[in-house]
């Protein structure tokens, strides 16, 4: 099998730009554009002018980065400047526009794909949507963080902590591969959550499939689309799943079915700096089914005070605390 070096990655990448400056020039004859479908006719030339343009398209949520500004002043800078802007952009824009597209687009892969870290994270309560380099859509749950590494060879994506869900760019010769601690899930071209929380990594498989690796106990599972896997079970092993319930954090919602009181609970908390603390403790196990609005505790405390024989009680501005009647506190199931 042929393995493609890093020779011919960047030279294809620089074919990729220079065609893309081309195509988006003022002057565009028949033949480039003939030209250009006999280049992208190859599978991977194709692939790098579709990373090129997913790339393009992200630059304005990179505006802010400072290593980007820096590149399209020194690229655009290098284009002359004339005493008249209309003598200038009669004598120079076409062409050298151009070769300043290309600089500036050869650069920016070449700084987004030589391995270059990217870190993202979100605050207690905030949920963040994430364009990649590669196309890929990486949507962060509360209090989450991730360090993304993409490179000509591969794609890496290192879950720190919290939640994340991915809908992966298909590619196959650069798999994606998401690192949990010792867990690393991998992937072509699908779309599935990871959630690390502590030692435990639970994977949840919506579209495609994956590979789930433990390093540390040197075990191994591949996922169909609708299961899960907590890796950290006694007994890991895939099993179904509700993935709409699984995923309804991305829609700002919290559903569940006939979860423990006590873990719902726990799964609100994570979305407020506020938390709610059951001291109805003989409720722990009691089963629990709804959909609630991410953040909204005191929407969800009232809910299981319809639900259940408690009394929700406020203490001070952090605290809202679900404990039994005083007659009922020795007579709860």
């Amino acid at each position: 099998m042929h393995m493609t070096s890093e020779t011919e990655i960047e030279a294809r990448r620089r074919e990729a730009a220079h065609w893309f400056a081309k195509l988006n020039s003022t002057r565009i004859e028949t033949r480039d554009v003939h030209a250009f479908s006999a280049w992208r006719h190859n599978p991977l030339n194709a692939q790098a002018y579709d990373d090129l343009e997913a790339l393009w398209s992200a630059t304005g949520a990179l505006s802010g980065d400072k290593d980007v500004r820096a590149i399209r002043r020194e690229t655009l800078g290098r284009v002359p400047r004339g005493p008249s802007r209309w003598t200038t952009r009669r004598k120079w824009g076409p062409p050298l526009v151009g070769l300043a597209c290309i600089g500036l687009a050869a650069t920016l892969l070449t700084l987004h794909f030589s391995g270059r870290a990217e870190h993202y994270s979100t605050v207690v309560g905030d949920r963040r949507e994430v364009r990649l380099a590669d196309g890929s859509d990486l949507t962060l749950d509360t209090a989450s963080t991730v360090t993304a590494k993409l490179t000509g060879r591969e794609r890496v994506i290192h879950l720190e902590t919290g939640q994340a869900y991915f809908a992966v760019q298909r590619d196959a010769t650069r798999p994606f591969r998401v690192v949990a601690g010792d867990v690393e899930v991998i992937a072509i071209g699908t779309a599935f959550e990871v959630r690390r929380l502590g030692p435990d990594v639970e994977v949840v498989l919506a579209e495609g499939r994956v590979r789930v690796v433990d390093r540390a106990r040197r075990r191994e599972w591949s996922l169909s689309p609708g299961q899960k896997l907590n890796t950290r079970s006694a007994r890991p092993t895939p099993v179904q799943a509700d993935v709409i319930a699984e995923t309804s954090w991305r829609e700002g919602r919290l559903i569940f079915h006939h979860k423990p009181l006590a873990a719902a609970i726990a799964e609100v908390n994570r979305y407020s700096t506020r938390h709610i603390i059951l001291e109805a403790s003989a409720l722990s196990s009691s089963p629990l089914s709804g959909a609630f609005d991410v953040g909204d505790l005191d929407g969800f405390a009232a809910a299981l005070g319809e639900i259940y024989p408690v009394v929700i009680e406020t203490r001070g501005a952090d605290l809202i605390v679900v404990t039994a009647p005083r007659a009922e506190k020795s007579s709860l199931p």
